[in-house]
């Protein structure tokens, strides 16, 4: 199966961009990751103020807040988290 696009909104990318070195290849390998599986569940789910639904897939010392959506097979990252206790 061919992966899914994926993007990130402006401020999860304003987010990666301020993290180590570490932590953007992090993101940007947990986003290919889940553009590969993108029915991989998530960690968490919630619903967003527009109802949409956001999955919250953790990697290592960030989070990153997706949405899917499977008819244009595209990854939308709403935001990222960084910070988190080491795992």
């Amino acid at each position: 199966m061919k992966p899914y696009s994926w993007l990130l909104e402006r401020e999860a990318l304003l987010l990666l961009l301020s993290c180590s070195d570490r932590d953007k290849r992090r993101g940007v390998d947990a986003a290919e990751f889940l553009a590969h599986h993108p029915f991989q569940a998530g960690h968490l789910h919630y619903r967003d103020s527009d109802q949409r639904e956001i999955c919250v897939y953790f990697a290592d010392r960030l989070a990153l807040h997706y949405s899917p959506d499977h008819t244009v097979r595209e990854l939308r990252i709403v935001s990222v988290q960084e910070n988190l206790p080491d795992p």
